[in-house]
């Protein structure tokens, strides 16, 4: 499922004080929802949160973290953008890649 309002109160306090990984996509879109239910199955792994996000319904999100194509994961941490990845991905790529980016991520 794609959360309409990913910004409710206890969503954006994830987004602020943890890892979290946004997955923005389209409702409609089949490959998209494939990739939301791998990319949450993959971080909830990691433990990471993950908040799928609908494009469509909340544009100026999409806007604000310059999302020009879907699907696209945004991994943050902290509220900071650490890394992108476009297009559709494999289960097992997808956790190379958030393993990856989370021990490059770290300060």
């Amino acid at each position: 499922m794609i959360l309409r309002s990913p910004y409710a109160a206890d969503n954006a306090a994830v987004v602020r004080k943890a890892d979290c990984l946004l997955i923005f996509g389209l409702t409609w879109s089949t490959i998209g929802k494939r990739l939301a239910e791998r990319a949450q199955r993959v971080a909830a792994r990691r433990g990471v949160a993950a908040l799928p996000i609908d494009v469509e319904a909340s544009p100026e999100l999409a806007r604000r973290h310059r999302v020009m194509a879907v699907p696209l994961l945004l991994l943050l941490r902290d509220g900071r953008e650490i890394d992108r990845r476009l297009g559709e991905v494999g289960e097992r790529d997808l956790d190379d890649w958030l393993a990856q980016a989370l021990e490059e991520g770290r300060a």
